[in-house]
């Protein structure tokens, strides 16, 4: 029987197709997976090549990285990765490499005990070691880019080292800021023998780079310097995601912050941030510390209305703050052990080291967060004389098999007895790329024995069929799941179907799905989500090329009493500025202004550009006055837009002004300006950096940092 174990962060590459099934080369690897997965923990080091010699013909690349993975202690991980170079047909990859440095760094985190002792060795020498050696090319065509080895050396905690890199990528960006800038600043104390052999290359610093640097120095106590990073991030122009949000908020919650920590938090869904089950967690535990049991049941009943699978951990919260009933209907609903699922067993030499319950922070549409979950590969069962493994399954492995809904794959897949739960099931279909054959196992596995779906998986498939544009396929699902079968999908989910007709192109289907939800009782008729409901709607037929209609929509939705935000105004005026359309910018402006909505430097610069796309310069001028009125200043891409725009018009005398006003220095103005069509506006990412910054303020925090250099 088969469970399945996560993947650590990245996928398994396709299998290849071959004359015997795919799917049977999945199981034959599966098999020879969990014979190392079992000698590593029943066989010492030492004895590792004799042991393995029967097998070493059949090791492949995708067998070696998930065996690298799987490795209980730093000494069975290098033990493994010596033995397959020592292999005549084995070379080492960039994924086995990355697998056993992972490995490297988990076990020695989690099970210190296990690492190898040596008077003159850090915990982190094995992981160093092989760190050098990969950079110094002993491993033909393998190498580390600059996120593997950020990445890594933020897990390993080495401030030092990662700060190095980081400040030298940010140095030799094109877009980087003063090197005197404090975040940038090298380490005076840089004497260390661990510095890095850095070559100059231009690397664009994605915000997975600010994230982790961030948790770095909120783990180090570095407090200011996390806060004023998160400053210089949103002044670089890169946009926060899900996972900079949860870094925020584990950094206050840790702390002490925990109700600042909430406020961030509660800001997202008008952020249109997707909120995790990390981030619900660490406020629920948070919050059941300070035995607050009415925050912890607001969480828990707003995590079930978002859709989110909760954690082991949730559970204990609840009982913590006396919520018993409800913690068993959540161990009921979601932890409850299925009795189907077998082991693999074999004698041990010590078990009691290993943890069955690692859980991290799931994110359906791919944010960042790790997508790992409380199903860690390093766990086991037993005893001091048995060692109970669960065996291996991956799920993506078994979609690509799968992606064309082959006969002879199907039939391999009925054969093979696989315990299909919800969780399992889950996982395989965020493996499959085409909705087609995503449906097909979706109705098959529906009629194997002891399974039936829940409403995660009907949400997720309900998704990825809007998405290919399958329309009828998502009203049969809905329909038969909402009307005939009563089960509540989440309003995140409606939201995500409309989003993924705008991706299949196919407005009319998103607004009968709008039409569908917005009208019953079941919590979407709310105004706050009906906004982002219209929101959804709005950019779908944006993208449709529907602007006319989107305009109608507008105003139904203002008629009803709903009040447009900001980052939906900036998407209107930004699409019809694009087109050309003077006539309905001006009609949108002066709408922001009827409800009461202050226009930022966001609106200023969309107008500025239309019309200086126009040729309508005097008109670009005189919002470029207002807006300077304001007390917004332009970014340095609007304000050349406009000189040279009234130049090409032959207003020279204006374009002079212009230069007088702010100076021909472009290091005084903004390099963006803050916010996102559709999603974030400044004052809302200026409101999260605000709480930020002064559960952390020190006497010298209190100037005003221009991070931008």
């Amino acid at each position: 029987m088969h469970q399945y174990r996560a993947p650590y962060s990245s996928h398994t590459a396709p299998l290849p197709q071959g004359s015997a099934p795919c799917f049977s080369l999945y199981l034959d690897r599966a098999k020879i997976i969990d014979q190392i997965r079992l000698l590593l923990r029943t066989t010492s080091p030492n004895a590792f090549p004799s042991s393995l010699s029967s097998l070493a013909p059949h090791i492949d690349t995708t067998i070696a990285v998930h065996a690298l993975r799987s490795s209980p202690s730093p000494s069975a991980t290098l033990s493994l990765f010596h033995f397959l170079h020592n292999l005549p047909h084995f070379s080492h990859s960039p994924n086995t490499c990355r697998a056993a440095l992972s490995s490297l760094l988990y076990t020695t985190v989690h099970h210190p005990q296990l690492s190898p002792s040596s008077s003159s060795a850090t915990p982190y020498t094995a992981f160093s070691l092989l760190i050098d050696r990969i950079n110094s090319s002993q491993f033909p065509g393998v190498s580390l880019s600059f996120m593997d080895h950020l990445r890594f050396l933020c897990a390993a905690n080495d401030l030092p080292r990662a700060l190095q890199l980081f400040s030298h990528t940010a140095r030799h960006n094109p877009s980087s800021a003063n090197p005197q800038n404090p975040i940038l600043k090298p380490l005076q104390n840089s004497s260390s023998p661990q510095t890095l052999n850095l070559k100059s290359k231009k690397v664009h610093l994605c915000t997975e780079a600010y994230n982790l640097m961030m948790e770095l120095f909120a783990r180090n106590g570095r407090h200011d310097e996390s806060t004023r990073l998160f400053l210089y991030m949103l002044n670089k122009g890169n946009l926060p995601n899900s996972r900079t949000y949860t870094v925020i908020i584990r950094h206050m919650v840790d702390m002490g912050k925990a109700k600042e920590g909430f406020e961030v938090f509660k800001r997202l869904p008008g952020m249109r941030v997707k909120r995790t089950r990390l981030q619900y967690t660490l406020l629920i535990q948070a919050f059941s510390q300070l035995g607050d049991s009415d925050m912890v049941l607001v969480l828990v009943r707003d995590m079930q209305k978002d859709g989110v699978l909760p954690m082991r951990s949730s559970v204990q919260a609840l009982r913590k703050v006396g919520l018993k009933k409800e913690a068993e209907e959540m161990v009921k609903d979601f932890f409850t052990l299925d009795s189907r699922i077998g082991s693999i067993q074999g004698s041990s030499l010590c078990t009691s080291f290993f943890d069955d319950d690692q859980e991290g922070d799931v994110d359906d549409d791919g944010d960042g967060d790790n997508d790992d979950d409380d199903d860690d590969d390093n766990g086991l069962d037993g005893n001091d004389e048995l060692v109970s493994l669960k065996p291996w399954v991956d799920p993506y492995a078994i979609a690509s098999c799968l992606r064309d809904w082959d006969h002879a794959e199907v039939s391999a897949l009925g054969k093979a007895n696989i315990v299909w739960t919800a969780r399992l099931v889950g996982k395989v279909l965020r493996g499959f790329k085409r909705a087609d054959s995503a449906w097909e196992f979706f109705c098959w596995v529906a009629y194997q024995p002891g399974f039936t779906h829940d409403v995660f998986n009907i949400s997720r498939m309900a998704v990825l069929l809007a998405r290919q544009g399958h329309t009828e396929l998502v009203n049969r699902l809905l329909s038969k799941v909402v009307e005939k079968e009563g089960i509540q999908i989440s309003f995140s989910t409606i939201r995500l179907i409309i989003d993924a007709f705008g991706i299949s192109k196919n407005a009319d289907a998103a607004l009968k799905v709008f039409r569908d939800f917005s009208s019953n009782s079941l919590g979407y008729s709310e105004n706050h989500n009906l906004l982002m409901l219209y929101s959804s709607l709005l950019r779908t037929f944006i993208k449709c090329k529907k602007g006319a209609k989107a305009t109608e929509l507008l105003e139904e939705m203002m008629l009803s009493g709903i009040q447009p935000d900001i980052p939906m105004l900036l998407g209107l005026l930004e699409h019809f500025a694009m087109e050309g359309d003077l006539k309905r910018v001006e009609q949108l402006f002066g709408m922001a202004r009827q409800c009461v909505i202050e226009p930022d430097a966001y609106m200023y610069k969309i107008l500025i550009h239309a019309y200086c796309k126009r040729e309508r310069s005097a008109l670009a001028m005189r919002v470029f006055e207002v807006m300077q009125n304001a007390g917004f200043m332009p970014d340095v891409a609007t304000k050349n837009v406009l000189v040279n725009s009234l130049w090409k018009e032959g207003k020279r005398r204006e374009a002079a002004s212009i230069e007088e006003r702010i100076g021909s220095d472009d290091d005084s103005l903004p390099k963006v300006i803050l916010g996102h069509p559709w999603t974030v506006s400044g004052e809302d990412l200026m409101y999260v950096h605000d709480i930020y910054a002064k559960c952390f303020t020190r006497s010298e925090a209190e100037e005003d940092i221009q991070l931008s250099g």
